[in-house]
């Protein structure tokens, strides 16, 4: 599947000419994550799927179909620490640091630059991003239930 510049994973289907099947395709970006769309400019394999129809409803693709069950599989914990401080947390700490680099005149040395991105990450990571975790968590529990 594609669109614009973003593709989805391939399919590889040998069918006979009485067998169907059924694939669902859409977008990943959906609900709380619209929030966070300018995230997904730099994985443009992030914005789509297409995936084969199964009875456990698929929450996103990311080459592997993620569903409610594998996710209550992960336990709290880990998915905090893997979507909340590791895929959302750390990323955005750096992207803030760039951002503050282009807009604030204070930052006049690497060392200050390096200090500040630590200390972005720290925040971002540790408070933010365990603080997404926790909402996702909770939001996809109660769409789930």
């Amino acid at each position: 599947m594609k669109i614009d510049w973003c593709k989805s994973k391939k399919l590889n289907l040998n069918l006979t000419k009485e067998q169907e099947v059924s694939l669902v395709c859409g977008s990943t970006i959906s609900g709380l994550k619209q929030l966070f769309v300018l995230f997904y400019l730099f994985f443009p394999s992030k914005w789509i799927y297409l995936d084969y129809l199964s009875d456990d409803k698929v929450i996103f693709e990311n080459n592997n179909t993620l569903t409610w069950n594998n996710i209550k599989d992960i336990g709290i914990k880990k998915f905090i620490l893997k979507y909340g401080i590791v895929r959302w947390g750390i990323p955005t700490g750096i992207l803030y640091s760039i951002l503050m680099l282009l807009v604030d005149s204070n930052i006049h040395s690497i060392k200050s630059f390096i200090i500040s991105t630590v200390i972005n990450i720290l925040i971002f990571s540790l408070l933010g991003g365990s603080l997404f975790g926790i909402v996702i968590w909770k939001f996809l529990k109660n769409k789930n239930t």
